[in-house]
This record gives structure tokens, C-alpha cells and sequence, in this order.
């Protein structure tokens, strides 16, 4: 999907890849992870167009990341200003919002509540710790049978990092137009934030409720920095 993309982006980003040659018998298994959520927004939109179908993402109303340029590119100024808009009336594939992620990783409601994604004990549904990422579907799926929403990598999710409002809404959506300004100044790390779901690195991560916040200059070199793509019906 990403092979001749026009955006500057790593066609095969994964860390256990080598110019799309896996370095392990089992390396075509594992998810691919080192990437960056600019990066997945063209992929979704690549994929789906790829597809037949209508791309989900727009950049000053273009929704052909053909037509985007190179966008890693400005993003490695000092300073760069990209807003991407979602239309999600289109059906085309996407990241999941925070709460589709979470809601999915809950078990939707087949489940009574669990502390990890299919189960209360984090050994049955993850490699608890790894070094390294794994063959998927390694482990026991939750109530809807989809593996590895605890452990593995992180996961990226469309929302940026901030606070949800206290007022009660169904898949309520956090977005920051200031959370879309990226800069690699080291004192402008809050740029650029988007929310990552799932990755056990730390016992004080492994809930399943917990989240981490990347900025695009950070998720972009980390290893165990994944997303899991939406379609919605």
C-alpha cells in the first residue's frame, strides 16, 4: 500500500524488517510497529482509495494523499503546521477514535468488565514485558476475538491528548487544532500529541484503561508504536 507513496514515508517502517525482508522466520506475523499517525492517516487513505473506496481523511479539503506532497518532509522543519480534518460519514478504512479503541478492547458488551483485554490475568492475553513485539494472535483473544489489544505494540487512535468533556456523549472524539501543530523543538513537545492504547512497557501501563501520549517526533522512531485500522459499516 505505501510502496511509491509521494509523502517521504517509510514504505516497510517495521523494526524487524530489512528492506522488506523479514529478519525471522515468524517476522511477517508480527505487527508492523515504528511508525508515525501522519503516516497512518496517508496509509488509510492510500489503503482505501486502493480499494474502491471513499478515503476518510482530508488535507485543505484533498483527500488524494497523492496530492499532499511530501509531508514528512515538512514536517522536519522547525516548525510545521498540517490540519487534517475526518469525515466520518465516508467509509473508508481509518484509526479507531479513543473510545471505539477502548470500547473494542473492553470486549464491546459481551463482557463483564476485565483489567486486561480478554482477561483478569495479563500472561493469558500478552507477552507481559517483552522486549520485543511477537507473532500476533500469540495469545487468548477477548469477547469479540480480536487479539492483542493488551501488549504487543501501542496503538495508535485518531484523537489527540487531551481531556474529554464531562458532559455524557456516545464516542465522544477529542481534537485540538493546536494538537496538529508539530515542531521538533524540544520545548514543544506538546504538539503533535495523539493518544496510543495498549502497549504494556511499564506495570504502571498495563490496565486497560491507561493511555499514552506521543507526539509524531517521538512515535515515529519507537519501535512499539502501532495502530490497529477501523472500517466503519
Amino acid at each position: 500500500v505505501m510502496e511509491d507513496n509521494k509523502n517521504g514515508f517509510n514504505a516497510t517502517p517495521s523494526f524487524y524488517s530489512i528492506n522488506g525482508q523479514g529478519t525471522h522466520e515468524d517476522d511477517f506475523n508480527r505487527p508492523v510497529e515504528k511508525v508515525s499517525w501522519i503516516s497512518m492517516i496517508v496509509f488509510c487513505n492510500r489503503l482505501s482509495i486502493k480499494l474502491g473506496m471513499d478515503p476518510v481523511y482530508s488535507i485543505d479539503g484533498i483527500y488524494n494523499p497523492d496530492e499532499w506532497g511530501d509531508l514528512a518532509q515538512k514536517l522536519s522543519g522547525y516548525e510545521a503546521l498540517i490540519l487534517v480534518k475526518m469525515d466520518i460519514n465516508k467509509k473508508g478504512f481509518r484509526l479507531p477514535t479513543e473510545a471505539e479503541w477502548e470500547y473494542a478492547a473492553k470486549g464491546g458488551n459481551k463482557t463483564s468488565y476485565k483489567t486486561f483485554s480478554g482477561s483478569n490475568n495479563v500472561f493469558e492475553v500478552c507477552n507481559y514485558l517483552s522486549k520485543t513485539t511477537y507473532p500476533v494472535a500469540s495469545k487468548k483473544p477477548n469477547e469479540l476475538g480480536i487479539y492483542d489489544m493488551t501488549g504487543n505494540v501501542a496503538e495508535l487512535c485518531y484523537d489527540s491528548g487531551g481531556k474529554y468533556s464531562k458532559e455524557l456523549s456516545i464516542d465522544p472524539v477529542y481534537v485540538s487544532e493546536t494538537d496538529y501543530k508539530y515542531s521538533y523543538r524540544y520545548e514543544s513537545t506538546e504538539y503533535g500529541v495523539h493518544v496510543l492504547r495498549g502497549l504494556v512497557s511499564d506495570p504502571a501501563y498495563y490496565h486497560i484503561t491507561s493511555r499514552n501520549l506521543f507526539s509524531d517526533s517521538q512515535s515515529q522512531y519507537s519501535e512499539r508504536c502501532g495502530a490497529r485500522i477501523a472500517l466503519t459499516k
